[in-house]
């Protein structure tokens, strides 16, 4: 089991996989790992996500997905990440015989499901300054000085 780190709403987690044998030598499967996340309460959040290999030429048995912890595309529900433990369960069939590993990850409090901010730019006008923001997500947001 490896830990990954803490991460607050809007941050991105990159999930890596290595597929090994039972001798522990890292070999190709048969079909792309499939991920599984649990959130702390034990309930499915993300089930069965193929996840793409990094560089098969290169890397063999290497395999990468980065996760969005916010108001996710990929995640089937609307459910937002809470705060607390998740774990991700990769599984992974060699010459039909499974393999799995298991990795955790806190969800702190703090951040914006939207992301972070990538971009902004003050805007004066007579009536007072703006901040235009743009968030990761593609979201454009404005805030006015108190004016």
């Amino acid at each position: 089991m490896s830990y990954l780190g803490r991460k607050q709403l809007g941050e991105h987690i990159l999930l890596q996989c290595t597929t090994v044998t039972g001798a522990g030598v890292p070999t190709a499967p048969d079909d792309a790992p499939r991920i599984t996340i649990l959130k702390p309460d034990g309930t499915t959040l993300l089930e069965n996500k193929r996840i793409p290999a990094v560089n098969k030429n290169r890397y063999t048995g290497e395999f990468h997905y980065n996760l969005f912890v916010g108001a996710n595309p990929h995640v089937p529900t609307d459910e937002e990440f809470e705060t607390g433990k998740y774990h991700v369960v990769f599984e992974w069939e060699i010459s039909s015989t499974a393999g799995a590993s298991v990795s955790t990850f806190d969800v702190v409090a703090g951040g914006n499901a939207s992301g972070q901010v990538v971009s902004m730019y003050w805007y004066e006008r007579p009536s007072g300054g703006y901040m235009v923001m743009q968030l990761d997500s593609g979201t454009i947001i404005a805030g006015r000085n108190p004016k």
